[in-house]
């Protein structure tokens, strides 16, 4: 993973590649992979990838949704899709409920933000 984080995203593919044929039933490596391909904006692959996670039991389920190297992905009807077959609708609304909560917990903690007089 280090290639990866170090943003080169062709190295970390073949070697993520390559660590799929040695143990394929990893899902974390396919979502990995996926997170290369999106970096490198080729969505199809990408998405592809966050199937093959999905179907072999990958449940970070908040990572999927808010991982900023997925962003580019997140835009298209496939990965859309992909969230409504694999992240269970019960997630979902959970986090919608929490996002709401701290937003709404933040309001009482911090005062308005006052106008400056010109």
């Amino acid at each position: 993973m280090s290639f990866y984080n170090k943003a080169k995203y062709d190295s970390s593919i073949v070697y993520l590649t390559r660590a799929i044929a040695l143990n394929p039933q990893t899902n974390y490596y396919y979502f990995y992979l996926a997170m290369g391909y999106a970096m490198k904006k080729q969505a199809a692959e990408s998405i592809a990838n966050l199937r093959i996670a999905c179907e072999k039991g990958f449940k970070d389920f908040y990572t999927f949704l808010h991982d900023p190297d997925l962003s580019f992905v997140r835009k298209t009807k496939e990965y859309d899709a992909l969230v409504k077959e694999f992240v269970p609708e019960s997630f979902v609304k959970q986090l919608e409920e929490d996002e709401k909560r701290v937003l709404e917990e933040a309001k009482k903690v911090s005062p308005p933000a006052q106008k400056k007089k010109n």
